[in-house]
């Protein structure tokens, strides 16, 4: 069967007569012309099978563009005084006709001087029908002389059908030799990969009657090593639990703030106080209950409590984290981030519990901060039509309130691969597994609490976050929140510019991608608790949309992808904090 050929009409709007009106009508001539014949035209027609209501026309004129086989442009004096024809189609046309992917076939539909000629550059060096380039509107003396001039137009635009289909079934027909080409190379490749895998199983089989007999010689001499070991360790055991019967246990107090020991702070249990660092002898079993206090050189009061039973023996360390929290709350500032450490002896950290309004800052040096905001536990329906699906989120969590910036880059990682620069506009060109590099240096810095770790969002975090209690495609007026095609000017801005979502989020729409940690896949229609995504895959999640991107790309369940090793200059990412969270 002969392959289907596609022609792109690039005409201008004002020469309506040229393209279906009456007998002048080119369009409708070349259609009924071909229609047996398998052959494809396209323009912007509704009712021709061009663009429909709600088409987004720029993108659907380009497709047509890059699918077409032949290009006819109508050329006219309105046709050269369209600015979208000669600074985008013509572009277009032009890339794809110097690479030999497309045939242009001109036709002069009206008189044109020598000015405008030259205006249209390139397309006027081809040649131009009808013949010797007089246009159209000069050949309609009489009927039967058009007819004529559209019969010479018929020739030629056929003569070009030809071409193309010759071209294609040449090109299709390589194909196939390459594919059997490629087909006989993995069939000679599996037949080695065969041969090969029955000769290594003969000698693992030899090998494996050869260490059969081998390891029966040993057997005996094993056996009663190990029983040798056993008796001894058991003996080593029985004389530590009774050396730790007879050993009183102590405790090595040592205070911390921002996770840097601080010497010099009091510790009192009961009437009795001490200063840190402090070696105390405890009573076997005995309960005690220890506040440490401490006041920087700024007259900022620390405080924190450690509360533990005396059930071991010999030395111990304890490191107790002090927090000002209640104190800069009380001022208006932000709270000190809990040093890691034991913590309260429940279990329990004062991240736990995180609700929505809630702020957090990480230090990362450098008087940098990374501020987070509390995400709460909770259920919500993710993704859109056939996708959804209800997800419940078991566990609160902190999320970044903006995307990383340049400047928290260059903090952690010591470079900066963005296209765009600012120390406020957020990272960009990065791609997976550089997000997932940002995360682990974090949690290098020990600047969690035990259990917790810096991470990439989930995609159902990332989206639950988004969403803020919305159910809608946005989370508020996507102009007051993002910045994206219509608005960013074609770059990035200083993140946190935009209003925030109604849990504290800035640039969730727009701005740059955020890496997601999930394998792109298909949603499962089923509901599902802390959901992680796919496995496997070969592309991981990207969210929120970008600077370069439209609207309907910047929705809260819009789902883009890419290789792990793909970056762009609109691909960033931002980080959560979660108790549990598996490191990238």
């Amino acid at each position: 069967m002969d392959p289907a050929i596609r022609v792109f009409i690039c005409y201008s709007h004002l020469d309506k007569k040229w393209t279906e009106e009456g007998r002048l009508g080119l369009i409708p001539y070349f259609q009924r012309r071909f229609k047996r014949e398998g052959v494809q035209f396209w323009w912007d027609r509704e009712e021709e099978g061009g663009l429909k209501g709600g088409d987004e026309w720029r993108r659907k004129i380009f497709s047509e563009i890059d699918r077409a086989d032949i290009a006819v442009p109508l050329i006219s004096g309105n046709f050269s005084a369209s600015d979208f024809i000669q600074d985008e189609e013509l572009p277009r046309i032009h890339e794809r006709y110097k690479r030999e992917e497309l045939k242009v076939l001109p036709i002069l539909v009206t008189h044109i001087g020598d000015t405008t000629r030259k205006t249209l550059g390139w397309i006027m060096d081809l040649q131009v029908v009808p013949s010797k380039q007089r246009a159209l509107e000069e050949h309609t003396a009489t009927d039967a002389a058009w007819e004529k001039v559209k019969e010479d137009l018929l020739d030629e635009l056929d003569r070009s059908i030809g071409e193309c289909r010759k071209r294609k079934t040449e090109a299709a027909r390589l194909e196939e030799e390459r594919k059997q080409q490629e087909d006989a190379r993995r069939a000679a490749e599996a037949a080695r990969a065969m041969a090969a895998a029955e000769k290594a199983k003969a000698e693992k089989e030899a090998e494996v009657v050869r260490l059969a007999a081998e390891r029966k010689r040993f057997e005996d001499a094993r056996r009663a090593a190990e029983e040798e070991a056993a008796r001894a360790k058991a003996a080593a055991e029985e004389a530590k639990v009774e050396q730790e019967k007879s050993s009183q246990p102590t405790i090595e107090l040592l205070a911390l703030l921002d996770g840097q020991e601080v010497h010099g702070a009091k510790v009192t249990c009961g009437d009795t106080c001490w200063e840190t660092p402090t070696v105390l002898s405890l009573g076997q079993g005995d309960t005690y209950h220890f506040k440490l206090t401490h006041t920087d050189p700024a007259g900022h009061p620390y405080a924190g409590e450690l509360r533990i039973a005396a059930t071991w023996s010999g030395e111990r360390t304890e490191r107790v984290a002090l927090s000002g929290t209640a104190v800069a709350a009380a001022s208006g500032r932000l709270g000190v981030p809990e040093a890691p450490g034991r913590g309260d002896p429940t279990g329990k950290s004062s991240w736990d519990g995180a609700a929505a309004g809630q702020r957090r800052e990480v230090d990362l040096g450098g008087g940098l901060k990374l501020e987070l905001c509390g995400i709460p536990a909770g259920k919500f329906t993710m993704g859109e039509r056939e996708g959804r699906h209800e997800v419940t989120l078991s566990k609160a969590f902190w999320l970044g309130r903006t995307p990383v910036t340049q400047a928290q880059w260059e903090a952690v990682m010591r470079n900066n691969p963005s296209h765009f620069k600012g120390r406020d506009l957020p990272v960009e060109q990065v791609n997976w597994d550089d997000a997932s590099e940002f995360c682990k240096k974090l949690n290098a810095k020990a600047l969690s609490p035990a259990g917790w770790k810096f991470a990439l969002p989930t995609e159902a975090q990332w989206e639950y976050a988004c969403r803020a209690g919305t159910t809608g495609d946005y989370a508020g007026s996507l102009d007051e929140m993002a910045w994206y095609w219509s608005n960013s000017g074609g770059t990035t801005h200083p993140v946190a510019t935009k209003k925030p979502n109604a849990w504290g989020l800035h640039d969730m729409h727009g701005n740059v991608w955020e890496w997601c940690a999930d394998w792109y896949a298909a949603y499962s229609s089923d509901a599902a608790t802390d959901p992680t995504g796919s496995n496997t895959g070969s592309a991981r999640v990207l969210r929120g949309g970008g600077w370069n991107y439209d609207s309907s790309n910047c929705t809260s369940a819009y789902r883009n992808d890419g290789y792990p090793s793909y970056w762009f200059y609109s691909y960033g990412f931002r980080v959560v904090l979660a108790p549990g969270q598996a490191e990238p």
